[in-house]
């Protein structure tokens, strides 16, 4: 009777161990259709950079369908550090300029893969204007289900 529990026990942990590497290699993939890619491109704005993307994820409210994408334009200064630490924090993954093939359109897109790329560049922008970029009324609107199309 005891080998069948250990046998049980052991399947068990075997089990549980394969749907925390599945759930991994699930993060790892490109987006679903169904799902909203966010494309940030950034430069030069380490000092912000920790603030600006507390107060992104606090408007996304960690939505599902979102999935959120820092793209690196070349910063001179320690921005591509920042985002890398933040990428174990946040549910956000880092890219620099030469992964994005899309790195000069800015807008929504649709096409293969997500059902939507949102692109916005915020490289310009430093302080104040970063933290109030009109990026989150935008965001904000995605997440209660709102169009993302401003009204005339």
């Amino acid at each position: 009777m005891k080998p069948v529990f250990l046998l049980l026990a052991f399947l068990a942990a075997a089990a549980v161990l394969l749907w925390k590497i599945c759930s991994r290699v699930k993060k790892k993939r490109l987006p679903e259709p169904g799902r909203i890619n966010i494309r940030i491109l950034v430069k030069n704005q380490e000092t912000w950079m920790e603030g600006f993307v507390r107060k992104l994820f606090r408007v996304i409210k960690d939505s599902d369908r979102l999935e959120v994408f820092l793209v690196d334009d070349g910063s001179s200064d320690r921005t591509a550090d920042i985002l890398n630490c933040l990428e174990r924090i946040y549910p956000l993954r880092t890219l620099t300029a030469g992964e994005d093939s899309t790195i000069n359109n800015c807008g929504p897109v649709t096409g293969p893969g997500p059902s939507m790329v949102l692109r916005f560049d915020v490289r310009g922008l430093k302080g104040r204007d970063l933290l109030n970029a009109p990026l989150f009324c935008h965001l904000s609107h995605l997440n209660e289900g709102k169009s993302q199309v401003l009204s005339k």
